[in-house]
């Protein structure tokens, strides 16, 4: 199981990337919108973050455009 928890962070992270990438923000950008430090998003992103709680991801997630579910799911 925690190989599967550890590739679900790093495909989460990778979406988290991909999306702010699209919408041309920095990390700092998604970090302020998000009310979470830039360090939160680079290891979210990096999916090396095992703290991050599911209330973070969605407000980062919306800081990027997308939801929670799109972040899962992979629909970007």
């Amino acid at each position: 199981m925690v190989d599967n928890d550890k590739e679900l962070r790093r495909t989460v992270g990778r979406r988290l990337r991909l999306a702010r990438q699209i919408v041309e923000l920095t990390q700092q950008q998604v970090a302020d919108d998000a009310g979470v430090s830039r360090s939160t998003v680079v290891l979210t992103e990096r999916g090396t973050n095992g703290g991050v709680d599911v209330y973070r991801l969605r407000r980062m997630a919306a800081a990027v455009g997308i939801s929670l579910t799109e972040l899962f799911d992979g629909r970007l």
